[in-house]
This record gives structure tokens, C-alpha cells and sequence, in this order.
């Protein structure tokens, strides 16, 4: 197995508090993910601008990383208040 590229190092999620994640790749803040009361999971970009809302937290993650990664979010994206499917 190959070792991963420094140059392109993978997202590093870490819980600060119970329903809060932070995400951040070579020591630059992607975003976080923050549980609603309703029990899904919101995902908010570096400039706490919402990404979504989905059923678990990895999904959110994914979301926040792949917007990190193109720079933009895509339309299905920018209704935070629409669930995920």
C-alpha cells in the first residue's frame, strides 16, 4: 500500500464536544459538523456558511470535505434546511 501524498494530506476530524466536530487537512480549518436537535447533522464550510443537512455525521463530514476540496458548493448543497438523501 502506497503511503499517502504530503502534499495532498487526507481530512483529520476531531470531536471537541459531544455533537461537534472540526475538520482540517495540513493544518487548515475545512469546516465543522454540529448535531440539530431534531437529530441530523449539519455541515458548515471554513466561513461557517452551511453546506447541508444529513442522517449521520461521516455523511456531513464527506459534505464538508468535498466542498473544502472544489473550493465551491454545489446546488444541492445550499438549501441547509433540506435533508439529505
Amino acid at each position: 500500500m502506497d503511503a499517502p501524498s504530503l502534499s495532498h494530506p487526507q481530512a483529520l476530524w476531531a470531536s471537541v464536544a459531544d455533537g461537534f466536530y472540526v475538520g482540517s487537512r495540513g493544518g487548515t480549518f475545512l469546516g465543522y459538523v454540529d448535531r440539530l436537535a431534531a437529530g441530523s447533522w449539519r455541515g458548515f464550510d471554513a466561513a461557517s456558511r452551511p453546506v447541508g443537512d444529513y442522517e449521520d455525521h461521516h455523511r456531513a463530514m464527506a459534505a464538508v470535505t468535498d466542498a473544502a476540496n472544489s473550493g465551491t458548493l454545489s446546488a444541492d448543497h445550499l438549501n441547509p434546511g433540506a435533508e439529505a438523501r
